[in-house]
Order: structure tokens, then C-alpha cells, then sequence
């Protein structure tokens, strides 16, 4: 056999070994991925039941409809300036959706795993602080101002209406059903 024939033989098991290892390559950046993905997911899931998280998603469920009723208040945040935090908690509420909406956007955290734990209470955090955020995008004239808060409230509405009942598998039955069949099996 002629060297022309072995320097094709080894130049294709060269590309083969070389395609191979892209594929490998490919493969395990799709696991780093999914790995980094649930540990943003699990982080802000932790976040989420810290304590002082609690205490502002309660002061929001709680106390803002009230205060919210002051003109006053709406007033207050319409000021030029900064609003404080201290005196302001739900804005706190406003700025974690705000990170979390931009990690979820640009894919950092998976969409739909996500939206899948979480887009009941984004949807309730954004209804309630919806009359905040528009009193500020007014005052700094732009809607720029918690975008992406807003955009992970639109995803989780869509969701919400995509999978009315949820997400549970259609072919796994629920537990009612097998303590059903349980109770008349016996």
C-alpha cells in the first residue's frame, strides 16, 4: 500500500477523532450548563425563604394594599430622588424580581423550571406593586424601570395560562385517585 493511501487513512481517523471530540466537547458544556442553571435556580429559591425576604413578601401581601390607598404614600414615592428602602421595603420585592427577570431572560436560569415554582407569587408580587412601578416610570420618565421584574410577570402570566392546571404529568396519576383505588380495592 502506497504512503498517499496511509496519509489518507490517518487524515480521516484524524477528523473522526477531532468531530468526536467536538461532540464531547459540545455535550459537556450542556451539562455545565444545566448544572450552573440549577444552582442559580436553587440560590434564588433559598433567597427566596430567607427570613427578611418573608418579612417584605408579607409587608406586600399584608400592608400595601392599605397604604397604597394613601394618596399621600403614592405621593411620597413620586418625589424626586431616590426612595428609601427603609422606608420603602416593597421596593426590595421589586429589586429581587428585577435580578431574577434578567437571569431568567438571558438564560442563566432555566425559564421553565423556574416558572414552574414560581409564577403564581411573581404574577401576586406584580399586581400589587404594579401602581408603585408605574408612579416611578412616570417620575424618571422611561419604561425602563423594573423591566425585567415586568417581563418574568408576563412569562409567569403566559405560563399561568398555558398550563391552567399546572404541570403535573397527564399520565401519572394523582394521589386521590390512588388512595381511590386503594379505599375500593379493599
Amino acid at each position: 500500500m502506497s504512503p498517499d493511501f496511509w496519509t489518507a487513512v490517518f487524515s480521516g481517523l484524524t477528523l473522526v477523532v477531532f468531530g468526536l471530540t467536538a461532540i464531547v466537547g459540545i455535550i459537556q458544556l450542556r451539562h455545565l450548563r444545566v448544572a450552573n442553571s440549577l444552582t442559580g435556580l436553587v440560590t434564588i429559591l433559598q433567597d427566596w425563604q430567607k427570613p427578611e425576604m418573608q418579612s417584605w413578601v408579607s409587608y406586600v401581601r399584608n400592608e400595601l394594599r392599605e397604604r397604597l390607598k394613601d394618596v399621600s404614600y403614592l405621593d411620597n414615592i413620586a418625589k424626586p430622588g431616590p426612595v428609601l428602602r427603609s422606608e420603602h421595603p416593597e421596593f426590595h420585592i421589586c429589586d429581587y424580581y428585577e435580578q431574577v427577570g434578567s437571569y431568567v431572560k438571558y438564560g442563566m436560569i432555566d425559564r421553565e423550571a423556574y416558572l414552574d415554582v414560581g409564577c403564581v407569587p411573581i404574577v401576586a408580587m406584580w399586581e400589587v406593586l404594579w401602581p408603585l412601578i408605574d408612579v416611578m416610570r412616570k417620575k424618571r420618565k422611561t419604561e425602563r424601570v423594573y423591566e425585567n421584574f415586568e417581563y418574568l410577570a408576563v412569562i409567569s402570566r403566559q405560563f399561568i395560562e398555558k398550563y391552567p392546571n399546572g404541570t403535573y404529568p397527564r399520565t401519572l396519576p394523582r394521589w386521590r385517585q390512588l388512595k381511590k383505588s386503594e379505599s375500593s380495592s379493599t
